[in-house]
């Protein structure tokens, strides 16, 4: 009896025992507080996995920003020179255009000189040839053997008159008759005509000069130099190609 009543005892032991290993076990297994701490392990690694791709991104975003920033004020730099580059091209123009005025002017006032108008002389009209003749003679240059030969041949035409005649300093006659009639002799240009050695030629513009200087090797700085220009304006002559 005492054996079964042992055996009895470590039965109820081992029973006990093993409820309570199954019940911690099971505890474990069912717990609510495992799963709320797993789920706010998860929670909060992807917290941080969201706050580092949002950094990155932003990030990123200010690296955009910065560069528009540059962008966009490369392109008013830009704008800027272009604009003074086409105000500038239009003071060059109406510069060129003065000047090529002023030398039309200037070339048409060479060719066409200003003469009397005769109407001023009255009746005496026939006077204002007499003087437009002075004039003309007076335009070139002749020797004095070139004046005596002309003054020979065309007195030889005069000498069966008796008019008057008025002798000019150049050596020409001009015949008046008893009607007031003027005739002048006109001397002949020949081989007795010199001409300069240095004649004048017409000023080039500074965008002809440029290309010239640029065509004999000159670089913008020597060129800016030698016309009292700037290099930006050099520069944009030679872009343009006037």
């Amino acid at each position: 009896m005492q054996g079964i009543a042992v055996l009895a005892f470590i039965l109820c032991c081992l029973n006990i025992t093993g409820w309570l290993v199954f019940l911690r076990k099971f505890k474990r297994l069912f717990t609510t507080e495992d799963i709320i701490s797993k789920t706010r392990l998860e929670v909060t690694r992807m917290i941080e996995d969201v706050n580092r791709t949002t950094s990155k991104n932003l990030d990123l975003i200010e690296e955009k920003i910065k560069q528009l920033k540059a962008t966009s004020a490369d392109a008013e730099r830009h704008i800027a020179v272009a604009k003074s580059e086409l105000e500038k091209r239009a003071a060059l123009v109406q510069f060129n255009r003065a000047i090529s005025e002023k030398s039309e002017v200037s070339h048409k006032n060479e060719i066409h000189p200003k003469t009397q108008d005769p109407s001023v002389y009255g009746s005496k009209a026939p006077y204002g040839r007499i003087s437009d003749a002075l004039q003309a003679s007076s335009v070139y240059q002749i020797t004095s053997k070139g004046k005596k030969e002309v003054a020979g041949e065309q007195g030889e035409l005069f000498e069966q008159q008796e008019e008057n005649y008025i002798k000019s300093p150049s050596g020409t006659k001009f015949m008046v008759d008893n009607e007031g009639t003027g005739f002048a002799s006109i001397p002949k240009i020949g081989e007795n005509v010199f001409y300069s050695d240095n004649p004048i030629k017409p000023k080039k513009t500074i965008n002809e000069q440029i290309k010239e200087l640029s065509d004999r090797g000159y670089d913008i700085e020597m060129i800016a130099r030698e016309l009292g220009l700037t290099t930006t304006e050099v520069q944009f002559s030679l872009d343009m190609g006037f």
